[in-house]
């Protein structure tokens, strides 16, 4: 029996095509913490610099461009915290599409309805041949670079993509929920604590991480590893529910 997932993929021609792209900065200058929440992003890249404000650029791709203009940055200041976040306005309402993936290739129909025409005939195509998956939803592919003031608290959260974390710089809290975590630490930095429930933690820091759990981490319980040493001017806590977590020493992929 074949399986149907529904689940979100990517747009049917060049992510290349038709994407947005987006410049935006908050002043944070005024600020003692940053709090960034990003829902629907599948990558998004953390940088510090030595500026007073958060920047963001990126590329937007929603239904192959049709609906790019959905996507917002939102900012607001409260007790000393600039919150940024992110949003699909009215995403209820964007219109879904279908994607077939089969020999290796993705395939996308400008329709929702497994009956159409067009999906028909393609089924027909196939001969009986499998294929890996088919889904509905809405087509899109957002990737962010962020860069925030390096003298600055910053918490990150991702609902579904990748953290990429190139310069934590000052602490730092990190949390993403349904993607992973990957993140490249200079010498200096010590205090860490990293937790992970369903995925793996990966480290070539050359310094020990010790396990709450020891060696052996029971089925559904969280990992959680820690540095072994506490004389770094940073720390980090890095949690990532069903993603890895990658430790870099810096200067290594």
């Amino acid at each position: 029996m074949k399986s149907i997932f529904f689940v979100l993929f990517l747009g049917p021609v060049s992510l290349l095509y038709g994407q947005t792209r987006i410049e935006q900065s908050f002043d944070a200058t005024s600020v003692d913490k940053i709090k960034l929440d990003f829902h629907w992003p599948e990558l998004i890249k953390i940088s510090r610099w030595n500026g007073s404000t958060v920047k963001i650029s990126g590329s937007v791709l929603i239904n192959n461009g049709e609906n790019d203009q959905a996507f917002k940055l939102r900012s607001s200041q409260k007790e000393g915290i600039l919150y940024v976040d992110s949003e699909i306005e009215n995403i209820d309402e964007i219109p879904n599409r279908i994607s077939i993936k089969a020999g290796g290739t993705t395939h996308y129909f400008n329709t929702d309805d497994r009956n159409d025409p067009a999906v028909r005939q393609f089924m027909r195509d196939l001969g009986g041949k499998s294929y890996q998956y088919m889904s509905i939803g809405v087509i899109k592919e957002i990737e962010l670079q962020v860069w925030v003031p390096e003298n600055k608290f910053l918490e990150v959260n991702a609902r579904h993509g990748l953290l990429e974390i190139v310069n934590p710089g000052a602490s730092l809290e990190a949390h993403a929920k349904h993607g992973g975590i990957d993140i490249t630490l200079p010498n200096d930095i010590r205090q860490i604590e990293a937790k992970t429930k369903y995925g793996q933690i990966y480290s070539n820091l050359p310094y020990v991480l010790k396990s709450d759990e020891g060696k052996i981490t029971p089925p559904n319980k969280w990992m959680v590893v820690k540095s072994d040493k506490n004389d770094g001017p940073s720390s980090l806590i890095l949690v990532s529910k069903h993603g890895d977590i990658f430790l870099r020493k810096k200067g290594t992929n």
